[in-house]
């Protein structure tokens, strides 16, 4: 699957977002991990997006992300940046889009169905968001673009912590197009 740079760049730091945010909700209501998936870009939005790309409906419900990010098969490093660099874009492996689809489908599902958000329900799900979200930074050959990234704004961040909101990093707009 061929995904352009917005898209790449968008999804890597919505995974990275909800990953943090997941980290610091744990043992927390989930009302207040729900109320931050509501803020733009919202996770339905995302999952529709996926969905639109075909990430979501490729990938198994009962998926447990055995898959980690530096055993999964797409282009490695210097053959993803070459291809970012001349073709716009990177192509992605399956496993690779079981782990983004599955680890955002798996949020979704447990959020749904959780009252709090227990560590031993949670951190795999985050561990996946996060793997995915390295996965795909990988390719991104600017250091100052993937510092961007890794800068997002997330739930019960520390005060001190210079962070951006998502909009500075990537427009919902100009990923969250079919």
């Amino acid at each position: 699957m061929f995904l352009r740079r917005r898209d790449l760049i968008g999804l890597a730091t919505y995974l990275r977002r909800m990953g943090l945010s997941v980290d610091r909700a744990l043992n927390d209501d989930i009302g207040v991990l729900r109320e931050f998936c509501d803020i733009a870009p919202t996770l339905g939005a995302v999952k529709s997006k996926l969905d639109a790309l075909g990430m979501l409906t490729r990938t198994a419900p009962h998926d447990r992300f055995a898959i980690d990010a530096s055993a999964a098969s797409g282009p490695g490093r210097i053959s993803g940046r070459l291809q970012w660099l001349t073709r716009g874009g990177v192509g992605i492996a399956d496993d690779q889009v079981a782990l983004i689809g599955g680890s955002l489908r798996d949020l979704s599902r447990k959020m749904a169905s959780a009252r709090v958000v227990q560590p031993e329900t949670f951190v795999p799900t985050r561990y996946a968001m996060t793997m995915a979200s390295e996965m795909l930074q990988r390719y991104v050959p600017w250091r100052r673009t993937r510092d961007r990234m890794n800068s997002v704004e997330h739930l019960h961040q520390n005060a001190i912590l210079r962070t951006l909101a998502f909009e500075e990093i990537v427009p919902p707009e100009s990923w969250l197009i079919a």
